[in-house]
């Protein structure tokens, strides 16, 4: 069989009056979509405020809660009132292990009034006596 054996006939029938009412049936579904578009349009418009205004109410809620949280005082204890604990003497040890202090370095601690002369001052206490017999009583200031 061969293709010019086969009839020549549109299968292909187009409905009457088909391009008559074309037009008007795509401007009506056109019309339905335009119309449901902006009815959606509307719907998310009215949510979009919802939105806003939510997000603004987390947004102040949450900077009220945090402001809350940091204007109460803390349970951890702070460097100062770690410090506070420590005592004079504690402190004053500390120092003597750690850092060499020189003798003016002692008018600024509140235990002066301890002798801690031997702890800096290297002289033998042949020294120190020798140095005290060359001082005249006149010179020591005792008060």
């Amino acid at each position: 069989m061969k293709l010019e054996d086969l009839p020549k006939r549109n299968i292909h029938s187009v409905p009457p009056h088909y391009f008559e009412k074309l037009p008007g049936v795509v401007m009506a579904r056109v019309q339905e979509n335009i119309q449901e578009e902006q009815i959606t349009l509307r719907g998310k418009w009215r949510y979009s405020y919802l939105r806003s205004a939510l997000a603004g109410l987390v947004l102040i809620l949450t900077f009220t809660f945090i402001f809350r949280l940091s204007s109460q005082p803390t349970l951890n204890k702070t460097s100062a009132d770690l410090l506070a604990r420590i005592s004079d003497t504690e402190a004053l040890n500390y120092l003597l292990t750690t850092e060499k202090l020189e003798t003016p370095d002692l008018s600024f601690l509140s235990q002066a009034n301890t002798d801690l002369s031997h702890e800096f001052i290297q002289l033998s206490r042949a020294d120190v006596l020798q140095e005290l017999e060359e001082v005249e009583l006149e010179q020591l200031d005792l008060n």
